[in-house]
């Protein structure tokens, strides 16, 4: 309103001089007439480029005023961001007067390509006594319930094929990395399974959570078209109609025929917040969610995969975290999608997101008893993020130097609790994820790409403790990672702490999964069985399996802890009964299932929890847990191993296993 009584004001200014003016150059005219033309002429056009700007000012006003007026009186008056040529800027006093020194004709091309988007300037908003309510769609939840077909509620697609669609399947498998053909016979809408705890389901959220403000970013680049509309579907369906605003949807260069007109058709029948933006070149993951970033207007960005499915009430208790702190990064659970059947499995454990020295994404068990609230992480996985757009432009989006995929995760988390936010992870926002491998490894490959991410954020944020990063990482000491001069800067503006800040306050647990200097291993490679000694164990999907050693076997590592591990993050585990299966590794004290002792005379391998030995079944060659008896079927032995290790572990825990 102040502007619009400035414009009265200055209006009325005018006309008052306009008059006094008047009579002056009346007496004026007898002399000369041709300057009291000239000045009439002037007058005119100074009065005709004032309401020009009156009425662009008018228009902008309006289209702020829409976007704020549902915003709760609990939040304080948005600032203003303008994105002029998909390169967002502050709107301050110097930004406006830029934009009135351009040309007329240029000036009406920016403000046609003006997007206003809304940043809320509260940093914290305390909401002790702020109104809650039940955000669940009950009638979408009965109707969700009520679906049949492949796939739905979760279920895997275990439809019998005949020899041509098996061979379909197949070729398909191949060149997706992931059972397509399940996801070409899956509904776009199809239900899952709610895998909220009971809390989670009678959790109440802020009632007043910004109208229209969430902007979701999705990355393709070949993706199957039925994976990517099933992403697309879940998102709208399953999110509140007045907090979603639009969903940006980035083709990173993709090469597939249906990915283009079709892809293009389908959208524009289907839906209508839904932008598709094609790049001219490959830029990968990382750089094309800073592109889709910056062509969406909403206050809070989602970036999801496009193989990721949303499950049930998922955007409340992810948003509100950014409400009450902007400065926050709120990561969902995520559910596994398996790849052969896309079946969604929903997390067992609470776990929290943490690394390794090699920088290698893990998962700690979560020490809160609140299983409702949202609890803090060292890091997150990269395939669903959710951030503020202020505290996004703050801390400088993620680094535009790194290529393709991996580290993004690790360098907005270390960044973000550095220089003063946090990351959490909120466990009543549920999303499943299609974990694959990826179809564009050689890529990556290909100039050690994602190794040079890892470089760069070692260089960048780690300080002193990039030594033991570059201890089990030597080749990339001498490896170049690009001009880091924009990003020591954005930190120094920050003011961020030290890494030592870091382990210390945020990641204190690292060291005692992964010390700084990791003692030797006890014995690694393959596992063969003494009793049949062509076979060796390797895992298969959900369980532990002998096949040829002549064939491509898991190789594993029995280490310090006393685990088995394969992969770094995956160890043996004696789950139930007899079972035995590969599982996220934990501290011995948090999970005793994992320890085991290798007996090297007998061959034996002896769970210390169960004392329960290693065996496997002549029919099927699963291997489980039985009985320690003196049959051969439980003998096994390492490739590889430090007998010196082996046998004095074995003679100080011996004890444990009787």
């Amino acid at each position: 309103m102040q502007l619009f009584h400035v414009v009265l004001i200055n209006t009325n200014h005018i006309r008052r001089q306009f008059g006094a003016d008047f009579l002056t150059m009346a007496r004026l005219f007898r002399r000369q007439r041709w300057v009291l033309i000239l000045v009439v002429f002037m007058y005119f056009l100074s009065i005709c480029v004032f309401l020009y700007y009156v009425e662009e000012s008018e228009q902008i006003m309006k289209s702020l005023a829409v976007q704020t007026r549902d915003v709760g009186a609990n939040v304080s008056l948005p600032r203003v961001t303008l994105c002029i040529e998909n390169i967002p800027l502050d709107v301050t006093p110097t930004v406006m007067s830029s934009l009135k020194s351009t040309s007329k004709l240029r000036r009406r091309q920016t403000i046609r390509n003006v997007s206003i988007s809304t940043t809320f300037s509260s940093e914290i908003l305390n909401a002790d006594n702020e109104e809650r309510i039940d955000w669940n769609d009950y009638e979408l939840i009965r109707r969700e319930s009520m679906r049949q077909g492949p796939g739905e509620h979760g279920m895997g697609f275990m439809e019998k094929l005949n020899a041509s669609q098996l061979e379909i399947m197949n070729a398909l498998k191949e060149r997706y990395k992931y059972n397509a053909y399940a996801s070409d016979h899956i509904s776009l809408e199809r239900s899952l399974n709610d895998s909220r705890t009971e809390v989670c389901k009678k959790k109440l959220y802020l009632k007043n959570l910004p109208e229209n403000s969430v902007s979701f970013v999705t990355i393709f680049h070949n993706e199957r078209n039925s994976t990517l509309l099933r992403t697309i579907h879940g998102i709208v369906n399953r999110s509140p109609k007045n907090l979603l605003r639009e969903i940006v949807v980035v083709d990173d260069f993709s090469t597939n025929e249906e990915l283009k007109a079709p892809l293009e058709e389908y959208v524009a029948q289907h839906f209508t917040n839904v932008r598709i933006i094609r790049n001219k070149q490959r830029e990968g993951l990382i750089r094309s969610r800073i592109i889709g970033a910056n062509q969406t207007t909403g206050s809070f960005l989602v970036f999801l995969d496009a193989h990721v499915e949303v499950n049930v009430n998922f955007l409340p208790p992810l948003i509100e975290p950014m409400v009450l702190d902007y400065r926050t990064i709120v990561c969902p659970m995520v559910d596994n999608t398996l790849e052969e059947t896309l079946e969604v499995r929903g997390l067992i454990y609470r776990e929290r997101g943490a690394f390794d020295w090699t920088l290698i994404y893990h998962r700690f068990p979560v020490h809160q008893e609140d299983e409702s609230e949202p609890h803090p992480v060292i890091t997150m996985i990269g395939c669903a993020i959710a951030i503020s757009r202020r505290w996004w432009e703050e801390v400088g989006m993620f680094d535009p130097g790194l290529e393709i995929w991996g580290g993004e995760q690790f360098e907005i988390a270390f960044k973000s609790w550095m220089c003063g936010g946090k990351v959490v992870d909120a466990p009543c926002s549920r999303v499943a994820h299609l974990f694959r491998s990826l179809p564009y490894l050689d890529t990556l490959v290909e100039g050690q790409r994602d190794q040079r991410n890892l470089l760069r954020v070692a260089s960048v944020w780690m300080d002193e403790y990039k030594e033991y990063f570059f201890q089990r990482r030597p080749s990339l000491r001498t490896m170049d990672p690009g001009d880091l001069t924009q990003q020591f800067e954005l930190r120094k503006r920050l003011r961020c702490k030290s890494f030592d800040w870091f382990m210390k306050e945020v990641a204190p647990d690292i060291p005692k999964y992964f010390p700084l200097v990791e003692p030797p291993l006890k014995a690694w490679g393959k596992i063969k069985s003494n009793h049949n000694q062509s076979l060796c164990m390797s895992t298969v999907p959900g369980a532990i399996y002998l096949v040829a050693c002549t064939q491509k076997v898991s190789e594993y590592r029995n280490d310090w802890r006393l685990q088995i591990r394969e992969n770094y993050d995956r160890c043996f585990t004696h789950h139930s009964k007899d079972f035995v299966l590969l599982w996220n590794c934990f501290l011995e004290e948090e999970k005793p299932t994992q320890s085991f002792l290798w007996d090297r005379s007998s061959g034996r391998i002896i769970n210390i929890n169960s004392k329960f030995c290693l065996d496997y079944r002549l029919d099927t060659l699963q291997v489980f847990a039985s009985t320690c008896n003196a049959s051969s079927t439980q003998s096994w032995t390492f490739a590889a191993f430090n007998a010196t290790l082996v046998d004095l572990t074995w003679e100080q825990h011996k004890d444990l296993v009787k």
